[in-house]
């Protein structure tokens, strides 16, 4: 019966932010041309904020079941394979939030999303430590750059503690190297610690700029986030 409640809670949250996501990726990108349209816009974030609501209700419950599960006699295998899944699980609903924080630029969905990979971070340094370096790389490097992103110097610590951890597992996986090493940049660029480390941001995304190996689409993104004009 708990295996069919958790699965139940999963796909619930999943509906539920796949729901927020469209409705506000049509909103956003697709315009609004009726002469109802701040009636419109008041029920697209309306939902939107319930959906927020619901899911971290919904996330506190599922959270609170598999703990209780992992707080139960079993093995030290099942343990660290539970907190695997919890934290695999975590990471997708916060790059969830993310997408929504991105299409409508709610500061609501920013916040939930950092509350969420920050728990992900926590259980996989968990008692149960989850021996998974490529999703550690992801945790780790999504909130140093969600950290980057909210701006606020208290965090400024910790972001550079994440990404310089990322930055030194980042030759391993070479197909995320560009993507690390750019949220390196944003949060010397955002949170720097040093006088220099602004310049150093703009000479690593200057680099980048010039791989072949980066997207267009990316370049144009990057050129956008650091005010850099197409030459």
């Amino acid at each position: 019966m708990r295996r069919l409640t958790i699965a139940a809670l999963i796909i619930l949250i999943s509906l539920l932010v796949t729901f927020g996501i469209l409705g506000g990726h049509y909103f956003a990108t697709g315009g609004i041309s009726t002469p109802f349209a701040d009636t419109a816009i008041f029920i697209v974030t309306l939902v939107g904020v319930l959906v927020v609501l619901a899911s971290i209700g919904i996330w506190a419950t599922l959270r609170r079941l598999l703990h209780e599960d992992i707080a139960a006699e079993i093995s030290r295998i099942e343990e660290a394979t539970r907190c695997e899944a919890l934290s695999r699980m975590a990471k997708e609903l916060a790059d969830s939030f993310w997408v929504f924080y991105q299409d409508t630029h709610n500061i609501a969905f920013r916040d939930q999303a950092i509350k969420i990979i920050s728990d992900a971070r926590e259980i996989i340094e968990g008692r149960g430590k989850v021996d998974v370096e490529e999703l550690k790389g992801y945790i780790y490097n999504n909130l140093a750059f969600a950290y980057a992103e909210k701006g606020e110097a208290e965090n400024t610590a910790m972001a550079h503690s994440l990404i310089n951890y990322v930055m030194e597992m980042c030759k391993n996986f070479p197909k995320e190297e560009a993507n690390w090493l750019e949220t390196y940049a944003y949060v010397l660029y955002r949170l720097p610690k040093k006088s220099g480390d602004t310049e150093k941001a703009l000479g690593i995304i200057n680099d980048l700029l010039q791989r072949q190996d980066v997207s267009d689409k990316a370049k144009h993104i990057y050129r956008q986030r650091y005010s850099i004009s197409d030459a």
